[in-house]
């Protein structure tokens, strides 16, 4: 978690983050309870879909977050 906060640190408001829609429950979390209150926006999507991926992609997009395996418990 903490190098996710990291990673995070390091947007601005106004960006835009695509991120796999199985990552971890805390990180799901982290996004929307925590980043999404410094006004960055997050596009959950199935990340095996290309063209998913492709159209949730912006100008504003900064970050593609993908995690593997999603599920610690695997």
């Amino acid at each position: 978690m903490a190098a996710i906060n990291t990673v995070l640190n390091l947007l601005e408001a106004g960006d835009h983050v695509v991120v796999g829609e199985d990552v971890y429950g805390g990180t799901h979390r982290l996004f929307t309870q925590v980043y999404e209150d410094y006004d960055l926006t997050f596009d959950f999507v199935d990340t095996t879909d290309r063209d998913a991926v492709r159209e949730a992609v912006s100008s504003a997009t900064e970050v593609v977050w993908l995690e593997t395996p999603t599920n610690p418990l695997m």
